[in-house]
């Protein structure tokens, strides 16, 4: 069965029986457990469009249950991305909110500790063992060094300590 993607086949299955809106399953799209670890800028620019519309708040409730996600390390480690790209391209005061939000902002700080659960069993002696963890760890520094940069050019951006 050359060309089967078992992975892709059951997320198109929960994306119908969950009845996913059609951003939504973009969402689930970009920030997939693939081997890639780059996302389809045509993608998020199409989920960037959406942060706009009344799809908003189930474009953000995807992200926030895959950040939080860290069973998966694809999941945060993509959502970061998709998140920095959205407050570059999308609606950038209603991310901002979300980010911001009791427990969002945690998880995003979480992360820069993460470990992987697949590398938390493996002995940490072992080259290369924590890869995907300091992939995690590394773009969480970075989203936040970049919401502290963009604080800095729009001083009226949302404290920290809400």
């Amino acid at each position: 069965m050359e060309g089967f993607d078992f992975k892709r086949t059951v997320r198109e299955f929960k994306n119908f029986v969950l009845n996913y809106t059609e951003q939504e399953q973009l969402v689930r799209e970009a920030t997939c457990n693939d081997e890639k670890e780059e996302i389809q800028e045509a993608l998020m620019r199409e989920i960037a469009k959406g942060t706009f519309t009344v799809e908003f708040k189930g474009i953000m409730a995807i992200i926030w249950k895959r950040i939080k996600d860290t069973r998966i390390w694809q999941h945060p480690f993509k959502c970061l991305i998709l998140l920095e790209f959205l407050l570059l391209e999308g609606n950038a005061d209603m991310i901002l909110q979300q980010v911001y939000q009791k427990g969002n902002f945690e998880a995003i700080t979480a992360l820069t500790s993460y470990t992987a659960r697949e590398e938390q069993h493996i002995c940490q002696e072992i080259q290369g063992t924590q890869g995907n963890s300091n992939k995690v760890r590394s773009q969480a520094q970075k989203f936040l060094l970049f919401l502290r940069e963009s604080q800095e050019v729009q001083p009226d951006a949302p404290a920290e300590d809400d």
